[in-house]
This record gives C-alpha cells, sequence and structure tokens, in this order.
C-alpha cells in the first residue's frame, strides 16, 4: 500500500492515526488537500475500487451549535465524493456516522470507532456485498420482462446487458440495489423513448416570453409548482395500487422537500406547433405565443429530454411501463426487494392516458443539492416553489421561431416590437435562426 501524506492539523492528524490503527493495511486512508474554494472531506476511506467512508472533523462544540448545518455538508460531501458512509469525528472518542445506503431515513448515530471500523471492514465480506447470485438473478429476471414491453425496449436492454454484464451490487437489511447508481439512467433509457430529433415546440404566454428575452435566463418552474398534483403523484400511486378498480386503497403524498429538487420543461412535438385545441389549453387561451426551438445536444449533459410515456388505457392497471417498474420494484431475491434510488428523478417522465394527445417532451434539470436560485408564489395558481434559471447560451433548447397566437393582443404591434427586441438582444438570447423569428398563428378564423 502506498503511503500517505500527511498534512493536517493536530485533530485531524489524531483522528486518521485512530483509523489507521484500527483497519488494515488494505484500506486506503488518505487526507484531502484543500485547494482554492473546493471543499474536499477531511479524509477519506477506501478499499480497492469502494470508496467506503468520508470523515469530517468537527469539534463538540461547533457540532452542537451548528448541528443540522454541519449534518447536512457532510451527507452532501458524502454523495458528492461518492462515499457510502459518513462519518463526523469531534474528537478522539466521539463519532457519529450515517449510512447512505440504508433504506431507511437514519440520522447520524454516535458510534464508537472501534464499530464503526468493524462496519467498514465487514461492509466487504461476502455476506455484505450483494454477489453474483442477485447479478445473475436480475438479469434473469429483465431477460424475461423486456421483450413484452416493445422490440425497441429489448433491444435496448441487450445492449445494456451486455455492456454491465459484470457490475456489482450493494444490499442492506431489506433490499438490494446497483452499486453504481448512474446504471439506473441507462436501465430507465432503456424503457423510455430519448429525445433525438431537432425541434420541439412549446405553448406560453406572451408575458413568460418577454420575461426571457428581457432577462436572457430561461425560467424552469419546481414541479411542485404545478396546479395538477398528479404531475407529482401519479406514478407513485400507480406502482402502489394493488386492485383493478383504479382506486388506491390510502392517499399517496408526495414529499415537496425531494420534489423541490425537479425542474421541468414541458414541449410537444412539432406536429403540435399551430394547433387550436393546445393553443386554447397552453398558450394563454389563444392569447400567447408558441416557441419552436432547435435543440443542442452538446449541452444535455446536466438535463433529460425524453417523450412522455403514457398509459395504455385509464385505471392502474394499463400503463405498461409502470407495471414493469411495479413488478421490478417487488422482485425479492433472497429476501431482498430490488430498490431504484433514482426513482423519484425519472417517475416524472410517466402520465396517465388522457393527455396522450398532447404528444408531451420533456426537458428535466436536477439541481441536486444546491439552492434555488429564486422562489416564487406562482401567478395562476398561488402555491410557493423554487425556480431554476439558467443562461440561454448554455440552455439547451434555442429559440428559432416565435409564433403568436389566433389572438394574441395588438398583434401587429407585438409582433414588430418583438423583432426589434430580438434584434438588439440576439447575441444574449442565442438565437439560431437570423431573420424572421416572429410569426403570425394560420389559425385565422378563431380571431
Amino acid at each position: 500500500m502506498k503511503k500517505e501524506k500527511i498534512s493536517i492539523c493536530n485533530l485531524e492528524f489524531s483522528i486518521y492515526r485512530l483509523f489507521r490503527e484500527n483497519l488494515s493495511e488494505d484500506f486506503d486512508i488518505l487526507p484531502s488537500p484543500q485547494t482554492g474554494n473546493v471543499i474536499r472531506p477531511d479524509l477519506t476511506i477506501s478499499r480497492g475500487d469502494a470508496r467506503l467512508a468520508i470523515v469530517e472533523v468537527k469539534p463538540e462544540n461547533v457540532y452542537q451549535r451548528e448541528k443540522k448545518a454541519v449534518e447536512k455538508d457532510v451527507t452532501n460531501l458524502a454523495i458528492k465524493e461518492g462515499f457510502r458512509f459518513a462519518i463526523i469525528a469531534s474528537d478522539e472518542k466521539t463519532f457519529r456516522i450515517k449510512d447512505r445506503f440504508s433504506v431507511k431515513v437514519m440520522d447520524y448515530k454516535p458510534m464508537a470507532l472501534e464499530v464503526i471500523c468493524d462496519i467498514l471492514d465487514k461492509v466487504r465480506d461476502s455476506h455484505l456485498v450483494a454477489n453474483i447470485g442477485y447479478r445473475e438473478g436480475l438479469f434473469g429476471w429483465l431477460d424475461d420482462m423486456f421483450p413484452s414491453i416493445s422490440d425497441d425496449a429489448n433491444r435496448k436492454y441487450l445492449s445494456f446487458k451486455e455492456n454491465n454484464s459484470k457490475t456489482k451490487f450493494l444490499i442492506d437489511d431489506e433490499t438490494f440495489f446497483f452499486q453504481n447508481e448512474e446504471l439506473e439512467d441507462e436501465l430507465f433509457d432503456c424503457l423510455l423513448r430519448r429525445f433525438e430529433k431537432d425541434e420541439v415546440c412549446r405553448y406560453t404566454s406572451l408575458s413568460s416570453l418577454f420575461r426571457t428575452i428581457k432577462s436572457g435566463e430561461q425560467s424552469m418552474c419546481c414541479i411542485v409548482g404545478m396546479n395538477d398534483k398528479s404531475e407529482c403523484i401519479y406514478a407513485d400511486s400507480y406502482i402502489r395500487a394493488t386492485n383493478d378498480t383504479g382506486t388506491l386503497p390510502t392517499k399517496i403524498l408526495y414529499d415537496a422537500g425531494e420534489e423541490n429538487k425537479y425542474f421541468i420543461f414541458s414541449c410537444m412535438d412539432v406536429r403540435k406547433y399551430d394547433d387550436l385545441t393546445m393553443w386554447r389549453l397552453y398558450g394563454d387561451n389563444t392569447k400567447g405565443v408558441n416557441i419552436r426551438y432547435g435543440v443542442d445536444k452538446s449541452k444535455l449533459s446536466k438535463f433529460k429530454l425524453y417523450y412522455i410515456d403514457y398509459a395504455e388505457s385509464s385505471g392502474f392497471q394499463g400503463h405498461k411501463s409502470l407495471n414493469f417498474i411495479r413488478e421490478l420494484l417487488n422482485f425479492k431475491i433472497g429476501g431482498r426487494s430490488f430498490r431504484l434510488r433514482r426513482w423519484n428523478e425519472w417517475k416524472h417522465f410517466f402520465k396517465p392516458y388522457e393527455y396522450r394527445d398532447e404528444l408531451e417532451i420533456r426537458l428535466l434539470y436536477n439541481r441536486q443539492n444546491n439552492p434555488a436560485d429564486e422562489w416564487i408564489l406562482t401567478g395562476d395558481y398561488s402555491i410557493v416553489c423554487p425556480l431554476a434559471k439558467i443562461d440561454l447560451d448554455i440552455f439547451p433548447l434555442a429559440i428559432e421561431e416565435i409564433k403568436l397566437g389566433p389572438n394574441c393582443p395588438d398583434m401587429e404591434t407585438n409582433r414588430l416590437q418583438l423583432k426589434l427586441i430580438i434584434k438588439e438582444l440576439r447575441g444574449k438570447l442565442a438565437l439560431k435562426k437570423k431573420k424572421d423569428v416572429v410569426m403570425i398563428s394560420e389559425i385565422g378564423t378563431y380571431r
């Protein structure tokens, strides 16, 4: 094992020495250099390619005074660095630990150093790390299930299986799950249709368009701010339903703290670009605008852009993809159920049968644990919710054309004024077209 370079303060060095004395030589225990404004853990503990724990040294007076903030920061740091356990050390005898992979919501627990080291040692033992049986069992089940979804889903799944045939799993008391959480993204990519065309459109109000042009920022609303609460609870409600009546045995609530991480930007297939029904529903009752966007795939790394997956019929039995998810989450090996740690993000791409005519394509942004750019009170629904603001030069959808609705107020005046402000701010707006950006709806009979 390589020899660690020690450049930490006395207390941190004492904590380092204690772990070094209580853990075997095959553990790497490393101090993290603090450079610039980058926040790093005081110590990291790994064994081979397994990132086991970060250790943060916080004197007891600091911990007690700022307990919630300290615990939140240390947990977020463990998430960011990809470690399972987060440990807070206040002195040579006072340690607190949190297991991020626990299926149960767990606060930091006081624990003796010897017990912590025993946990770190055992977490690599065969009876605590999921073995080949989990991999073969899950892939065997997926082999049977994916062909029933669609030929395209099965084709993508077979590629996923080939690329991840040696993937590792982890377990807790009740569940097993992919060691690499990003594999869940690949699994959902097999199930859903990624948007790979070049254009989408979006109906919105004239005032919303004006704010975007004026600020040079695209706002994305948190999903909690939407008036239709089924946006938050539909998929969860569906997979928890246990009867054929289309009703739930108990009311399903959403966790606003979790949902506040996710911001959506709802678009449509360009086949709906100048559609009277859509104008009425989403274009401010024909007084708004419809924006045609070009998709810049090079800017999608922090976003997910997928077609909405609609149910094939009404009720809690008619959604093929969610039936698959329901059975996947109920699938057990050795008494443990399979767990999806990113379900709360991906569940926002499923909607009921009744919305199928909208042909929605949804852009989703996960701010993770970063603070919101702004909190607002929504004008239409009076819901307090966070807002994400993204500069147009890094937003993956670039305005190509703006179409004014059939009943847009002062249509000719607004068309000319929009053309002038766009001409002045063109560089700020990252527009793709050079001219004739503002058009008028061709639905003349409704004016």
